[in-house]
C-alpha cells in the first residue's frame, strides 16, 4: 500500500515501501551518536520537503553531490514523498543529514539512481567553492566517487580545515532512495554506515 492505496508487488522483489513508513526508516539520535562516535547527537530539525541549497553551491552540474534531498536534483524524477532529519553535536563537533525518499516503483527509483550516478562520476577528484552570506567562500575538495552495489559515496574536505571530513552517500533499495551526509573531524565511512542501517529497516517482503 502506497499513499493509502494498494500497489501490486514487483514480480522480482518486495512490495514498494509505503510513504507512511519513511519517518520510521530514519535512525534515532542514539544510533547516529554510536555511528558518529559522538555521544551528544541531537535532532536539529525534521522535514518532509526537499532542501534548496543551490545558492550555496554555484556549480550547478555538481550540486547533485553536494547536499542530500536537493530540490533541483530530485525535480522531475517522479519522487512521491520524503522524510529527512538533521542532527548535530558541538563536542565533538559533528553534523548529519539523513533522508529517505520514496518513488512509486523500484524501476523509477533505479532510473533516478542511474541518472544521478552519471552526474556524480564527473564531480569526483575536483575542487568547488561554496558560498554563504556573511561568510568567506570555502574551497572544497571532492574525492573520487565510488559506485558499488547501488551505492554511491565520496569524501568532501574543506581546504581551510582538512581535519573536517564530510562523506556523501546515496543508495537506492526497492523504491527508496537513501540519501546521507555526515561531517566530523577525521571522518571515515559514517555516511555509508548510516545508509546500511537505514537499508536494513526496509521490509523484505
Amino acid at each position: 500500500m502506497t499513499n493509502g492505496s494498494a500497489v501490486a508487488a514487483d514480480h522480482d522483489g518486495p512490495r514498494p515501501v509505503a510513504t507512511s513508513m519513511l519517518p520510521r526508516l530514519l535512525l534515532e539520535p542514539a544510533a547516529i551518536s554510536d555511528i558518529m562516535r559522538s555521544p551528544g547527537m541531537h535532532v536539529d530539525g525534521s522535514r518532509t520537503k526537499m532542501i534548496d541549497s543551490s545558492s550555496e553551491f554555484p556549480d550547478y552540474d555538481c550540486v547533485v553531490a553536494w547536499m542530500p534531498v536537493e530540490r533541483s536534483v530530485y525535480a522531475d524524477s517522479g519522487w512521491t514523498a520524503t522524510a529527512a532529519k538533521s542532527l548535530s553535536d558541538i563536542s565533538p563537533k559533528g553534523f548529519v543529514i539523513e533522508a529517505a525518499t520514496a518513488f512509486n516503483t523500484r524501476d523509477a527509483a533505479r532510473s533516478f539512481f542511474d541518472e544521478i550516478a552519471s552526474h556524480w562520476s564527473s564531480c569526483g577528484d575536483r575542487t568547488f567553492t561554496s558560498t554563504r552570506p556573511g561568510h568567506a567562500d570555502t574551497l572544497w575538495t571532492f574525492d573520487k566517487v565510488t559506485n558499488v552495489d547501488s551505492t554511491l559515496w565520496m569524501s568532501q574536505t574543506p581546504d581551510d580545515s582538512p581535519e573536517w571530513t564530510c562523506q556523501r552517500a546515496l543508495r537506492v533499495s526497492n523504491n527508496i532512495a537513501i540519501d546521507v551526509l555526515t561531517c566530523k573531524d577525521y571522518g571515515d565511512d559514517e555516511a555509508v554506515t548510516i545508509v546500511n542501517a537505514i537499508d536494513a529497516r526496509l521490509p523484505s517482503i
